[in-house]
C-alpha cells in the first residue's frame, strides 16, 4: 500500500511528519465525560495522532500538541492528566500516548441513534 509520505514533495529522504487537523466535538460528549473544549481537543489530536497500523501511539510532545492547539504547555499536560484520570487516554512505558477503546466506542463511533431512542 501506498503511504501517504511517498507522495510528498520534496527529497525522498525527508520524513513526513503526522499532524492532527482538525477536531470535531460531538458536544453531548464532551458534557457526559466532563471535559473542557480544551481536553476534548487534546485527546482527540493525541487519538489522530495514534491508531494507525505504523503509527500505533501518538509520539508527539505535549508542547507540540500545545503549540498546534495553540494552548498553553500547562493546559496540555492538565488535559493529559484529565484524559488519563477518565479512562481515555493510555500511556504506554515510554510516555507515548493514545486514546483507549472507550474513547473510540463513545467518541469515534458514536451513534446518534442511540440518543434518539432514549439509551
Amino acid at each position: 500500500m501506498d503511504h501517504i509520505a511517498n507522495r510528498m514533495p520534496n527529497s525522498p529522504e525527508r520524513r513526513f511528519k503526522l499532524k492532527p487537523r482538525f477536531s470535531i466535538i460531538h458536544h453531548p460528549l464532551r458534557v457526559k465525560f466532563g471535559l473542557s473544549f480544551t481536553t476534548y481537543a487534546v485527546i482527540d489530536s493525541v487519538h489522530q495522532l495514534s491508531h494507525r497500523p505504523d503509527h500505533p501511539w501518538c509520539t508527539q510532545s505535549k508542547a507540540e500538541i500545545a503549540n498546534f492547539l495553540d494552548i498553553s504547555d500547562r493546559q496540555a499536560f492538565r488535559a493529559i492528566k484529565d484524559g488519563l484520570d477518565a479512562g481515555l487516554l493510555e500511556k504506554n512505558d515510554r510516555g507515548d500516548l493514545r486514546s483507549t477503546n472507550k474513547w473510540v466506542e463513545q467518541v469515534v463511533l458514536y451513534d446518534h441513534s442511540e440518543r434518539a431512542q432514549g439509551r
